[in-house]
């Protein structure tokens, strides 16, 4: 069976490149699980205030993970040093 040469997979975009979309929703899976850990382990259900918390922790982390991904995405995009690829590349 003859391997296929096209980088693109199976949606049809390059196998490393990183939509908008998917670094926000790595963001949000991100946030969910450290609300649901959050308050799981600080009984925020009991207190206002310790909800309020858990809420604020969520949206930090929502804030903090997705312009992270954005920024590596970013600076992958705009990479400019392996340009000319007249090499093989292992993937």
């Amino acid at each position: 069976m003859k391997e296929s040469l096209n980088p693109a997979g199976p949606a049809g975009r390059p196998g490393k490149d990183v939509t908008n979309q998917d670094a926000l929703v790595f963001g949000f899976i991100a946030a969910m699980v450290v609300f649901v850990s959050t308050l799981v382990f600080t009984k925020a259900w009991t207190s206002l205030t310790a909800l309020g918390l858990v809420v604020l922790y969520t949206l930090i982390t929502f804030a903090v993970v997705s312009l992270s991904a954005l920024g590596m995405q970013w600076l992958t995009r705009n990479d400019k040093q392996h340009e000319n690829r007249d090499f093989p590349v292992l993937d």
